[in-house]
């Protein structure tokens, strides 16, 4: 990720008191970069992305972690909401924060699919009340209220990295995952609602009719994966 750093840690640096970086075996210079500017540097072979994001979290000086991979960063009204949580000291009504994150392609463009956007992604946590787990497409087991921000985080993919990617995420989803969570009925109801509500009434979507439609697709991708999952667990 050496073509991220120095833009990642000059990001992250006014917003944070502490950066920590996990290093899954580089071969570039991302280590020799992160050394420059992280307070915390750990090189651990990769087992799963759960495993490597809870070795991050427990390394941290603080409750509070803020997780971004080094192609992320965040729209101004994300800090902005983010810095607002924590003056007013409100950020412990929740045990973990979501937010959008929009995706763009090789040439800057938005890639508006129900695969990739919105995404609702739990990035802000407490770390006594929050672990990661599953290999890959890691997910965020939350013992707590959670809350949706309408602030984005903005994802600029390495394309040329993805078949290499895809390699490792099909044998990690080979592996036994003893802590993959069961779907459940009640799961999937609270799930479709909380994310209803984010997409119609925290994005607005019900304002326009593509928007509208859009959202409604999206609903139903997550409700047939949740579905596909909930029949997997009880095999």
């Amino acid at each position: 990720e050496e073509r991220n750093l120095e833009k990642y840690f000059s990001h992250l640096r006014p917003l944070v008191r502490e950066i920590i970086v996990v290093d899954s075996g580089s071969t570039d210079h991302s280590v020799e970069m992160a050394g420059r500017h992280a307070d915390v540097v750990v090189v651990n072979p990769l087992v799963s992305f759960s495993a490597q994001r809870n070795l991050a979290s427990s390394r941290a000086a603080h409750r509070w972690v803020l997780h971004l991979d080094a192609d992320e960063s965040l729209a101004e009204s994300l800090t902005a909401a983010v810095t607002e949580l924590f003056d007013s000291g409100s950020i412990g009504r929740y045990a973990a924060y979501c937010f959008p994150r929009k995706t763009f392609d090789e040439h800057g463009r938005l890639r508006k699919i129900v695969e990739s956007y919105p995404g609702f992604h739990y990035r802000l946590y407490d770390r006594d009340r929050c672990r990661w787990v599953k290999p890959v497409h890691e997910t965020l087991e939350i013992d707590g209220p959670k809350k949706f921000l309408p602030h984005h985080i903005l994802h600029y993919p390495d394309y040329s990295r993805v078949p290499e990617k895809l390699t490792l995420y099909t044998d990690l989803k080979d592996r036994p995952d003893p802590d993959r969570p069961r779907a459940t009925a009640w799961s999937m109801a609270s799930n479709f609602i909380f994310h209803a509500k984010a997409l119609y009434v925290d994005l607005g979507m019900w304002k326009r009719p593509g928007d509208f439609v859009y959202a409604f697709r999206w609903l139903m991708h997550q409700a047939g994966v949740r579905m596909r999952r909930g029949l997997k667990s009880k095999v």
